[in-house]
């Protein structure tokens, strides 16, 4: 009786190492395979950045600074406003008015 019963326990023993190597293989699988996937988004959302940067780089370029103009000149049509401004200044042989 106590050889089978020291038996069964080696048996018990024995299926439990073998289920924590498993599980332990498992989770190092697992651990693996999300620092894969965690590179993969830290590089994608790197060369996002950089593109959004580009883009407002981009975006600011093409914007027109006027100085010497008082707040709140234009009034609430702003692109009227603009529009017969820069006619004014430059004249109707460079632009032509949008009326």
């Amino acid at each position: 009786m106590e050889l089978k019963l020291d038996k069964m326990q080696y048996l018990v023993l024995e299926h439990g190492q073998h289920m924590l190597e498993s599980n332990s293989e498992l989770e190092e699988q697992q651990f693996t395979d999300l620092e894969k996937k965690c590179a993969v988004i830290s590089s994608s959302n790197g060369k996002l950045i950089a593109k959004t940067v580009d883009l407002e780089s981009r975006s600011h370029r093409n914007n027109i600074r006027l100085i010497g103009l008082p707040e709140f000149t234009e009034g609430p049509r702003l692109m009227d406003f603009f529009a017969k401004l820069l006619v004014n200044v430059f004249g109707n042989q460079i632009l032509q008015s949008r009326q």
